[in-house]
């Protein structure tokens, strides 16, 4: 008998107690559309909320893309609710994006996107440890909250994070893993011993995060590596992982060797079919008991959780802050860009030295705002022109040193001074 099924059959039940006049608590007010219901969309989506025994279920919504939308300041404000709430769970409601500068796809399997997305690797460690340690050692929490991931999306960067939450969930046609060819990065950059040892770096980050939350770290490896292969058997209905593709019975990612035969076609990357690197699905997630589950619904999820008879959930807090950091950020990337595109519009071919050195002012004014964005804005401005803020902000600051170099050597040219003012 399937979820839905014992759901339906649940509903006719207690219809059929309503309607001989058992009982009919106040809270089936709230759950089935009084004043109250339309005024809180949260009370609208709970079940028996009045219940002194209700589970409280606290959303966070996890959207466009991780490091930059949803930031560590993000979640600070968000903590601070969840405080005053004291949630039984914190249910990180995964659903993100990976875009270039125009705002489209990223290439998800190109060792440059991968380099990016490793980069982000930290930003999930600190999100982690504020949703974690944090709560943790925070005495004023009465009770500690179960962290749980709900995954839609989690391609890119945020592939990492749902590693973080003891229990992770999938939406039936959820995706997650586009992290792969950690193998092929730093191709052709240095000595081959140099760049392994930055791929094992990188690796080794992302899968301390995976054994914080409990998880078994091959599933990331076979999630970044495509050299690496990794099978299953199932042993008393529990996997049984084998590091080849011999002795499992079920291969979930092989070597993507070409003259073996083994490599994915570029459509089935694109459409995440292929078996060279690991990109989990609900099905494959639930065979390898990754996942605790599917659903669908927030109201699938409860019931997954056990605790569909009785919740409060709590979500539009949360949406609310989430959104106003991405309003606030994409206004902060759009002033960026705007700096950025003035400053390379303006000409340096003044007839004297006082005209050179005023275009050359006006450049360095639009570049130093560049920097105090960075600088103070680094959150929001994570991944702007594809690399760290930090980094960055030290590329601006060389250029700025160098025109204040042209400066002075202009001025200091002879026939300079200056003396175009006096024209």
């Amino acid at each position: 008998m399937n979820i839905k099924t014992i759901k339906n059959l649940s509903t006719f039940a207690f219809s059929l107690i309503a309607a001989a006049g058992l009982f009919v608590p106040a809270s089936t007010v709230h759950a089935q559309g009084g004043s109250d219901k339309k005024k809180d969309p949260d009370l609208a989506a709970s079940v028996n909320p009045d219940d002194p025994n209700a589970a409280k279920l606290y959303f966070i919504p996890v959207t466009g893309e991780i490091g930059r939308d949803f930031a560590v300041m993000t979640l600070r404000d968000i903590i601070k609710d969840m405080r005053t709430i004291q949630p039984d769970y914190i249910i990180l409601d995964i659903n993100t994006t990976w875009k270039d500068q125009r705002g489209e796809d990223k290439n998800l399997y190109n060792p440059d996107d991968a380099a990016n997305a490793y980069g982000a690797v930290h930003r999930v460690e600190q999100i982690a440890a504020l949703i974690t340690d944090n709560i943790r050692d925070d005495k004023t929490w009465e009770k500690k909250p179960q962290v749980v991931a709900w995954v839609k999306r989690a391609l890119g960067p945020s592939a990492f994070l749902p590693f973080v939450a003891p229990k992770i969930f999938y939406t039936p046609d959820a995706l997650h893993g586009g992290i792969g060819f950690l193998d092929l990065l730093f191709n052709g950059m240095g000595d081959e011993v140099v760049r392994e040892k930055q791929r094992s770096l990188r690796l080794g980050w992302a899968e301390g995060l995976a054994i914080k939350g409990g998880h078994d770290p091959r599933i990331m490896r076979a999630m970044a590596r495509m050299d690496y292969s990794l099978s299953y058997s199932l042993v008393g209905g529990k996997p049984v992982f084998y590091e080849n593709i011999t002795d499992g019975e079920n291969v979930l990612t092989d070597d993507g060797n070409p003259d073996a035969g083994r490599a994915d076609t570029i459509e089935n990357l694109m459409k995440y079919k292929g078996n060279d690197v690991l990109t989990l699905t609900a099905d494959v997630a639930s065979r390898i008991g990754f996942a605790e589950g599917i659903a669908a619904t927030g109201e699938d999820l409860a019931f997954e959780l056990g605790v569909s008879r009785a919740y409060r959930v709590y979500r539009e807090k949360a949406a609310k802050v989430v959104a106003a950091w991405q309003h606030e950020s994409a206004n902060r990337r759009a002033e960026f860009m705007r700096l950025r595109d003035e400053s390379r519009r303006i000409q340096v071919n003044g007839e004297t030295s006082y005209e050179r050195n005023a275009q050359r002012g006006r450049i360095k004014r639009s570049l130093l705002t560049m920097v105090d964005l960075l600088t103070r804005f680094r959150d929001s401005l994570f991944g702007i022109e594809g690399g760290d803020p930090d980094d960055i902000a030290d590329q601006i600051r060389q250029r700025i040193a160098q025109i204040d170099q042209e400066i002075r050597l202009d001025r200091d040219a002879p026939g300079g001074g200056g003396g175009g003012r006096l024209r």
